[in-house]
């Protein structure tokens, strides 16, 4: 009966498999091969030896991620080919085949969850727990210099750096005497100022002053990296994982083009990393860090810089303020005033000095991509069903004639830039309440609008751009210039690999710089943790808030957004990976 059953659950995953998205629906695959005789095999049998298998809360959690990534596998093919999910109740053919596919697709990730989980267990325990090595300045620094070896030809190779328009932009109102605009981060143009000024100052050179900034963020980046892989060669002892954390830092071509690119998330991704760092630390022994005073204050400055390098910082700040008087109990007082000192000079910041340096607002629409979307979408989609007056009421809120011809399912931007901000500020209520009374019509709509908006953080089939060349201002600053100070043949070679794209032709390499994958990965480390009740979830946590951030960004797939996800995975990787006894 046993058999009987694997067998036959083996045979309806792979009839799933034969089912592919195009424009115009499902066509079926070749299903002759021997493959799928092979691929059916291979379920039997993951399916009989996890009946044998004693430990339930290993084919739970294996269920839970094997789920949760076959409805991501699924979405994202539907969003990415169909373009809408009414495909699935058209018929009840297309839900039967809806759940078969659901079904393959979930045994298959089952399958990889319960073989790697239980690999990562007896891992685990077959390594002789050890205690945490000390922490060692001088190997954090050795490491720092080996690192800047990789990274400083990147820097004189793109001098005096990589300018991105938003960065541009910010370089202009810091060489100004105007007042600032909060577009951008105000404290980020602030420290480009409080850089660039006195470079000039001292030379008269923009290039030059430029350069330092980038040099400045390059040696920042690579600091935090030494400190992180000090920290994970503290707790990790095992040799070959230590040399790939260290090749990911060197040489992945994203952080090297990173360093020297200007651009806020950098800076908020390294100290993103230093906040998990303290937070790693603090879960680790808090004792010993409460009692730490500079242990303390590097904590409290990682929560506080972190919402002024990026505005949506502000949320991880909050919650984790919020988070950590009820999860340190025993030091609860010091974890209160550290919290409270972060939402005091965090409201003292946006309320009272803000206000004083900048006139120009940042536009109301910067803060509504979701409802934008999803409105614009219903009159995109439903303009035949919406009355003369629902369609009148929509396209009130925008300043163009027809609001239709702009929308882009993949982006709100061109929806957002066409937003009446000014009639926003007078009305709220008028278009929370339109907002509302759509939602309760077209749901549907609503979260397709929603999902075709961030997809690309989830679903690691697709991507968009990932780094740029050269200075990309177009007028901003005509007297910067591209001026390289060395060029060697390997940057320039890599460099032409990567941002042409080169690495989509090879199998596999791809998914090393999609957010999706990323995502897929330290979820799968995270569920890991969770299954084995690690006290390290929290960092999980603190990655899952990010992520769940960006989803409500502007564009469905922008790699800068989730590079501070990428940097961490060596933690994620780490907090799943290591047994130390404890002390």
């Amino acid at each position: 009966m046993t058999l009987f059953f694997s067998l036959l659950i083996s045979f309806l995953a792979v009839r799933g498999f034969r089912f592919e998205f195009t424009r115009t629906g499902l066509v079926l695959r070749n299903t002759e091969s021997f493959v799928w005789l092979l691929l059916m095999l291979f379920f039997c049998r993951i399916c009989l030896k996890s009946l044998e298998e004693p430990d339930r809360r290993l084919k739970k959690y294996a269920l839970l991620y094997g789920l949760v990534i076959a409805v991501f596998t699924i979405l994202g093919k539907i969003l990415s080919t169909l373009e809408y999910f009414a495909w699935i109740w058209e018929n009840p053919h297309n839900l039967i085949h809806f759940l078969n596919m659901l079904l393959s697709y979930w045994l298959l990730y089952y399958s990889f969850a319960f073989l790697a989980f239980g690999f990562l267990k007896r891992y685990r325990e077959k390594k002789t727990p050890v205690a945490a090595s000390p922490f060692s300045m001088k190997k954090v620094l050795l490491v720092w210099m080996f690192l800047l070896i990789f990274y400083v030809p990147w820097w004189m190779y793109n001098f005096p750096g990589i300018v991105s328009p938003d960065s541009g932009t910010q370089i202009r109102d810091a060489l100004t005497t105007n007042t600032l605009s909060d577009w951008n981060p105000a404290f980020v143009t602030l420290l480009i100022r409080a850089v660039m000024v006195p470079v000039i100052r001292m030379t008269g050179s923009i290039n030059t002053a430029v350069g330092v900034c980038t040099f400045l963020q390059m040696m920042i980046l690579t600091f935090v990296f030494a400190l992180a892989f000090e920290r994970i060669c503290r707790h990790l002892h095992n040799k070959t994982v230590q040399v790939l954390i260290f090749l990911f830092y060197a040489v992945y071509p994203v952080n090297n083009i990173f360093s020297v690119t200007m651009w806020k998330d950098i800076l908020f991704s390294a100290f993103f990393l230093g906040f998990l760092l303290c937070l790693d630390d603090c879960t680790e022994n808090e004792e010993a860090f409460f009692s730490n005073k500079g242990k303390c204050l590097l904590l409290f400055l990682t929560m506080l810089l972190m919402p002024l390098l990026r505005h949506n910082g502000l949320f991880i700040t909050v919650i984790v303020s919020i988070y950590l008087p009820f999860r340190f109990k025993r030091f609860r007082k010091i974890a209160a005033v550290l919290s409270c000192s972060v939402l005091i000079l965090m409201a003292v910041w946006k309320l009272l000095i803000l206000p004083g340096i900048t006139t120009e607002p940042i536009p109301s629409g910067e803060y509504l991509s979701v409802p934008l979307q999803q409105v614009t979408r219903v009159l995109v989609k439903r303009y035949e069903d919406l009355s003369p007056e629902t369609r009148e009421e929509i396209q009130g809120w925008f300043t163009v004639p027809d609001i239709r011809t702009e929308y882009a399912e993949k982006t709100v931007d061109p929806v957002k830039k066409h937003f009446n901000s000014e009639l926003f500020e007078k009305n709220r209520w008028s278009f929370f309440s339109l907002w509302f009374r759509l939602s309760q019509k077209y749901p549907v709509e609503y979260l397709e609008g929603f999902l075709h908006n961030n997809y690309g953080y989830w679903y690691p089939e697709t991507s968009w751009w990932i780094t740029m060349s050269g200075i990309q201002m177009h007028d901003r600053i005509p007297e910067l210039q591209h001026t390289p100070i060395l060029k060697l043949g390997i940057v320039d070679k890599i460099n032409q690999w990567f941002t042409s794209e080169q690495y989509e032709k090879t199998p596999v390499l791809p998914l090393l710089f999609k957010p999706g994958a990323c995502f897929w990965g330290w979820l799968f480390f995270g569920i890991f943790c969770l299954y084995q009740n690690r006290k390290k979830f929290v960092l999980f946590i603190s990655g899952f808030l990010l992520w769940f951030i960006i989803l409500w960004s502007a564009v469905y797939c922008e790699y800068r957004y989730v590079y501070a996800l990428f940097i961490c995975l060596p933690m994620f990787s780490a907090a799943a990976l290591t047994r130390r006894r404890k002390e």
